[in-house]
Parts: structure tokens; C-alpha cells; sequence
């Protein structure tokens, strides 16, 4: 994993359980927009050859079992969802 990374993380370890939930929140718009960069250049057409894909890690979705697990302990689902729901009319 890259040093910013991983020093990224543990930063976010150390947050309070409310900042970390809106730093996932955060996280979670940023990859809608990357992915939606990233389709916006496969749907114009190339006069390059495309590079073909990094070739593949063998991993196991196995391994997030359980992963973030304690970000979830002390937050108030319910509440955790009006809002979500609050910020959606405001959008």
C-alpha cells in the first residue's frame, strides 16, 4: 500500500466515530465521481491502442470480513440514516 495511504488511515483510526462516518461518507462521493471520470473517457472514442490492464492480484473479498467493524459500534444507525436521508433533500 502506498506511505500516504497507509498514513492516511491510521489518521482516520484515530478520528472520533461521527468524523470517520463523514470521512466515509466523503470517500464513498469521491469514487462515484472517479468512476464517473472514468466512464466518461471509455464512452469517447480512443486513436490509441488501450494499454492493456495491470495484470490481476489473486485476493479473497474474504479478507474484508469483519473490517471496519468498530467504526459502527457507537453510531446511532437510525440517526446515521436521517441525516443521510436530510442530505439527500438538500441535493
Amino acid at each position: 500500500m502506498n506511505p500516504k495511504t497507509i498514513e492516511a488511515y491510521e489518521l482516520a483510526r484515530g478520528l472520533p466515530d461521527e468524523e470517520v462516518m463523514e470521512l466515509i461518507h466523503r470517500l464513498l462521493n469521491l469514487v462515484s465521481e472517479l468512476k464517473q471520470r472514468r466512464d466518461d473517457r471509455s464512452a469517447r472514442p480512443s486513436t490509441q491502442t488501450p494499454e492493456p490492464p495491470p495484470p490481476a492480484q489473486s485476493r479473497s473479498l474474504l479478507e474484508l470480513h469483519g473490517l471496519g467493524k468498530g467504526v459502527w459500534e457507537k453510531v446511532d444507525v437510525e440517526k446515521y440514516i436521517s441525516d443521510l436521508r436530510d442530505e439527500w433533500d438538500h441535493r
